[in-house]
């Protein structure tokens, strides 16, 4: 009896030195995260500070939060030369591997011809990217906004990826647990070509218990096709149309060749 008292008093005191350990940020608080406090905030493998701006230029350099969030908006501005992509991962576990738990968005502003054929702004697997809408060599803020079922992925302040988990999401083998909770974000650099410098990031805490966005998507037997591809990389491309000019719809048409 004395040794089962003894091991739950040390598996006692281990949470709490962990609990201790794990930084948080209050609601409504927004952090600026920059080279002076990020070891406070983030644990490093390879980043490079540099003034006010911290460089990812090796393969595999990574930032992961010693924070777990779950509601949030993260902002940073955003530079890469040719061949650098890298893949930004929220609600990961401790690891930081969003294949094996959470949602990434990815950053490659590379040539159509070359590298990922996934773009800036990609909610990867969920709502794939394939326009590059801004070029490499030129600075631009990236944000990321998670709150309650909703994902919105803004690059340039325009809407990337839109996406709302239903209750029930529908997953391919090996991403099961890619769906929304609360974990850790997660930045890597997946490739060995060129650099990407990151400055200005802010992280805001939103209330964990926000009311879930109305799901509109239909998902009978096209949209479950649709979700599948994406979550296996195929290329598809939304080119829906909008009647402008007067135009109704209705009444004769000629269609030439």
């Amino acid at each position: 009896m004395k040794r089962i008292n003894l091991l739950l008093s040390l598996i006692t005191a281990s949470f709490i030195l962990i609990s201790a350990c794990q930084k948080t940020i209050k609601v409504d608080e927004q952090l600026v995260i920059n080279p002076d406090n990020i070891s406070k905030y983030w644990k490093q493998f390879s980043v490079e500070l540099t003034g006010d701006t911290m460089v990812l230029s090796k393969q595999n350099a990574t930032l992961i939060s010693d924070f777990s969030i779950k509601n949030f908006t993260f902002a940073a501005d955003i530079y890469t030369t040719n061949g650098a992509e890298a893949s930004l991962g929220f609600h990961t576990g401790p690891s930081g591997d969003p294949s094996i738990k959470g949602y990434s968005v990815l950053i490659n502003n590379s040539d159509y011809r070359s590298g990922s054929p996934q773009k800036t702004g990609s909610l990867s697997r969920i709502r794939n990217n394939f326009v590059r809408v801004v070029p490499d060599n030129k600075w631009f803020p990236l944000s990321i906004e998670v709150k309650g079922n909703s994902v919105k992925v803004f690059v340039n302040q325009k809407l990337i990826s839109d996406y709302i988990e239903p209750q029930n999401p529908l997953r391919i083998e090996g991403l099961e647990n890619m769906n929304l909770s609360e974990g850790y974000l997660h930045l890597i650099k997946t490739t060995a070509d060129g650099i990407i410098k990151i400055a200005n990031m802010k992280i805001t805490r939103h209330a964990d218990d926000m009311a879930p966005a109305a799901d509109l998507f239909v998902n009978d037997s096209t949209g479950e096709m649709l979700t599948l591809l994406n979550q296996q990389g195929f290329p598809v491309i939304d080119f829906h149309g909008h009647l402008k000019g007067g135009l109704t719809g209705s009444g004769n048409c000629t269609w030439k060749a």
